[in-house]
């Protein structure tokens, strides 16, 4: 682990000699970031801590319900509420192959759609009136994750349009890049 993140320049702090914690950064954020390298269960969980202040009391079952809505998405990780936290996990299982430093860069990478989706529902939180599924279809939307917006209902699409309309925080037309995940230091 700590060849990965010294090739990446990423500063870090080791903790018992296989607790590893840093900042890792996507197009979408920055997220403080736990890697345990678990060598006796040839394992290594990854940790990526969504947020650090509470969520707004009206909203908590808006943010719970996302968290189960994107754990029904999503193929890779899972995103865990904990007592007002949200956190997103991933690992990488060793028992059948060799443990190399690509095949957890490839871990760190995938996680980059799931919270990708993350940042656009959450996003929405202070709307209250768009409900988790909306922010789902419109997460989803955002990230041309289906072909056509058929397979969304209208309100979803309607949502969309009004924030690329009215923020200009969405990506700009034609910008077709997927999530991507930046190791920087």
């Amino acid at each position: 682990m700590e060849g990965l993140l010294d090739a990446y320049g990423y500063p870090y702090e080791c903790v018992d000699g296989f607790d590893f914690r840093f900042h890792i950064r996507t197009t979408d954020g920055t997220w403080r970031t736990q890697v345990q390298c678990y060598e006796s269960a040839r394992m290594i969980r990854i940790y990526m801590f969504l947020n650090d202040a509470p969520f707004p009391s009206a909203r908590i079952s808006f943010v719970r319900e996302v968290v189960e809505r994107l754990n029904g998405t999503i193929v890779a990780g899972r995103f865990v509420w904990d007592r007002g936290q949200v956190r997103y996990e991933n690992g990488v299982d060793f028992h059948d192959r060799r443990r190399s430093p690509k095949a957890v860069e490839r871990v760190l990478k995938t996680s980059a759609f799931p919270l990708s989706l993350w940042n656009h529902c959450i996003g929405l939180l202070d709307k209250p009136k768009v409900d988790a599924k909306e922010a789902l279809n419109y997460a989803l939307f955002m990230e041309q994750a289906v072909e056509e917006p058929n397979g969304i209902d209208t309100s979803s699409v309607k949502l969309a349009l009004s924030v690329i309309e009215g923020s200009g925080s969405a990506r700009a037309e034609g910008d077709t890049a997927k999530p991507s995940l930046t190791l920087v230091t």
